[in-house]
């Protein structure tokens, strides 16, 4: 008995306490943002990928966004630009992933919720996190106006060794520019701040010891050998192939990374022979060395297809000649037609000769309904006098039969009392 009370102890403490699931976190700079802004943050997991991550709507669906990643410590460092395009309210930064835990597969994931409120203007920084692997020299930040009106920058540095060029830059509805920092003797981390009314950054800047130096100002005014395979799709994916229907949108994430050790500018993405293919981001402004990007792909989001297969491909280029390849073969089949619903047959008109073309079928109507309610209201007389007599015959009866009962016991008690 002690045992098997024992037992049921057990059972019940391992249903309870908490099984680990996994080295997986997500935490944002911020729970608050604004429309237009990159949003910055830091992702830790074993087997990092960036199409493992999703921007989850207030209900819960996966919104178009495209990530940007790049390694920070033992974590990733990951941004995006919040779409400018979508509404404020309630947003969450979500990652998943499967792990094998004692011999089975389970699902673990992490979310980190914030907000999106509006403002009067805001703009974009890219990158969000600069890796330097030299002591001196000098990079760039792509400052993009995203949203309202003009936005007047404030620029700083929280090390004296990073000298943004300009303290103040200013950009401007559909501007895109360039802010310009050296650095000297940089050892140790730093961060560029950056400052236009409600919209703020702190944009890390990691020394990186162990890589070689490179001067990225001297080298990015003449395209460098290599810089045709620079550019990388992860996971080797080499074409995309798709059988749908006609009225079916195709999409999903596919990630680009740098693999030169100079960062890549104005990543061009176009496709050729399919209709209807659209990028999410379709000029990327740059991408630093060992950052990776995903690009969200749809095809025939209007779901009006023409039938037939389609061969073509998706081509990404920077400007320093970089260049990728996938090729696409999209074969959409014809929706068959809803078949038209089935009349249902009509009865046969019967048709007197001699009857005239105007005959009033409502009088006619009318005079049979007539009949029809004196018949039932016959019908219901005698109904009801065939219950009056079936009730007074049944009573006759009891009052015949009681009676005679009575008697007979009445005669048989004076007998008795008589002997």
């Amino acid at each position: 008995m002690k045992k098997r009370f024992l037992l049921v102890i057990l059972m019940f403490l391992a249903a309870v306490v908490p099984v680990s699931a996994g080295n997986i976190s997500v935490s944002l700079i911020s729970d608050k943002f604004y429309l237009g802004q990159t949003v910055q943050a830091e992702v830790q997991m074993d087997d990092f990928s960036v199409t493992k991550i999703s921007l989850l709507g207030s209900s819960g669906n996966r919104l178009g966004a495209s990530f940007f990643s790049q390694p920070y410590g033992e974590k990733h460092f990951v941004y995006f630009i919040f779409p400018p395009s979508l509404a404020a309210g309630s947003y969450s930064l979500f990652v998943s992933d499967r792990i094998i835990e004692e011999g089975s597969l389970k699902f673990v994931n992490a979310t980190a919720p914030f907000s999106v409120e509006k403002t009067d203007a805001a703009f974009a920084v890219s990158p969000a996190i600069v890796r330097l692997n030299a002591k001196t020299g000098s990079f760039k930040l792509e400052l993009r106006h995203t949203y309202g009106k003009e936005s007047v920058i404030d620029v700083s540095s929280s090390s004296a060794s990073l000298k943004p060029v300009r303290q103040t830059i200013s950009v401007a509805p559909g501007e895109s520019k360039s802010l310009f920092v050296d650095y000297k003797n940089f050892e140790e981390d730093a961060s560029i701040m950056l400052k236009a009314g409600n919209i703020s950054y702190a944009i890390p800047v990691v020394a990186v010891k162990e890589a070689a130096p490179v001067n990225e100002t001297a080298q990015n005014e003449i395209q460098q050998p290599g810089f045709e395979n620079a550019i990388q799709v992860v996971g080797n994916v080499s074409s995309i192939i798709r059988k749908v229907k006609q009225n079916i949108v195709i999409a999903g994430p596919v990630s680009f990374k740098n693999t030169h050790p100079l960062p890549l500018h104005n990543l061009l993405f176009s496709a050729s022979g399919v209709p209807g293919v659209e990028f999410n981001m379709a000029n990327v402004p740059l991408i630093m060395s060992g950052e990776t990007f995903t690009q969200q792909i749809t095809i025939n989001r209007q779901k009006d297809a023409i039938p037939g297969k389609y061969d073509g491909e998706i081509t990404a280029e920077s400007d320093e000649g970089a260049k990728v390849v996938i090729s696409l073969s999209v074969e959409f089949e014809a929706v068959e037609a809803p078949a038209a619903p089935v009349e249902p047959k009509k009865k046969a008109n019967i048709t007197v000769s001699e009857a005239p073309a105007s005959l009033n079928i409502s009088f006619n109507y009318s005079e049979v309904e007539k009949k029809t309610d004196e018949e039932r209201m016959k019908s219901l007389k005698i109904a009801v006098i065939l219950i009056i007599a079936v009730v007074a015959l049944a009573a006759l009866l009891i009052f015949k039969i009681r009676p005679k009962v009575k008697y007979k016991k009445m005669q048989e008690y004076a007998k008795g009392a008589g002997k």
